[in-house]
Parts: C-alpha cells; structure tokens; sequence
C-alpha cells in the first residue's frame, strides 16, 4: 500500500518541458551497487538515489561518459503496461546527438549493442533522471539517422532509450557527485 503525501507546487511555477544538453552514460557492469533511495519521509524522496554510485576501481573504468546531445531534443515518457494485478511501467527517453559523422555512427552502433545505464537532466529539475540499474541495464530502443533534404533540416541520429525496471524511472541527488574521470 502506498503512503500517500501532500504534494505541494505554488501556482504558476515554471515547468518547462525538454531536456539539457548532456546526457550521461555508463556500461551497466561499471556500476558495482546501486545507492540507496530516501526513507519516505518527504514525498517524493523514495524515487531518489541518496548516494554516491558504487563504481568500478578497474583501470580505465568506473564514469560517467559525457555525450553532448542536442538541447530540448529529447522527451522522457512512462507508460503503465500490462493487466490488473501485473501492471508495471514502459519507460523512454529520446534524445538526438547533432550530425552524422563517423564518430556519432560509432556510438550509435555501440549503444545498439551495449548494457548501459544513462542519466539525463530536465529543465525544470536538477536531479537527473536514470535508467536502468546494474542488474537491469538500459538499451537502445530505437536508432535513426536523417541526413536532412535541405535547409533547416535538422542532421542528426535520434535516439529512445530506456529500461524495464517496470518502475517509473528513479531520480539521482544533484548535490551529489557524477564521477566523469577514469580510473588511473
């Protein structure tokens, strides 16, 4: 049973849609344990990871890839699948990373292929939003490149990853630290 809490938001408080320009990954086996979620003592803080990550201390291992992604290019959704008594949660996240370059079709290929945990910021909340756990990893959903017709046209490879954790995606403490160097 859920413990239901007064949610609180003041009226006319921005609430901007789309995402920021990084998005942060890591190979699932990179992460060595999860970190712990809030207690349920404020709403909302057993969707938080309260710690830092549990990373690897193999040479070259154990950070956060930085990937700059387009700004407002993405859009995280959570959908609610399944029957009465066995309901979980779809989730995704889309985002698209400028040009077509050899460099960006190697990534898109290794993301294809790869278990991977991702983080990604909103506008509207510093806590970055993670998919997939060290046990359950996040994918590719889908992969598309679009060269462009003409001017305006957008040139880029548009991504939707996500989990299937079957819970809405957690979120990670922003006054904590994102580990972005290789281990020596």
């Amino acid at each position: 049973m859920c413990d239901i809490k007064n949610l609180t938001k003041k009226c006319g408080t921005p609430n901007p849609p789309g995402n920021r320009a990084i998005l942060y990954a890591i190979p699932a086996d990179e992460v060595t344990a999860m970190p712990p979620v809030g207690d349920g003592s404020v709403a909302g803080n057993t969707k938080i990871y309260t710690t830092a990550w549990s990373l690897s201390a193999e040479s070259a291992k154990g950070y956060w890839r930085t990937i700059p992604i387009i700004a407002n290019s993405g859009q995280e959704t959570f959908t609610m699948v399944g029957e009465r008594g066995g309901r979980s949660f779809e989730n995704g996240q889309a985002f698209m990373l400028a040009g077509l370059d050899a460099e960006n079709r190697e990534f898109a290929e290794c993301l294809a292929t790869g278990c991977w945990m991702f983080m990604i910021k909103d506008r509207a909340d510093d806590h970055p939003v993670v998919y997939g756990t060290n046990e359950d990893p996040a994918y590719a959903k889908e992969i598309s490149g679009d060269g462009g017709k003409g001017p305006g046209d957008t040139k880029a490879i548009s991504f939707v990853v996500g989990d299937d954790t079957g819970k809405i995606p957690f979120k990670y403490d922003s006054a904590l630290a994102i580990n972005l160097t290789p281990n020596a």
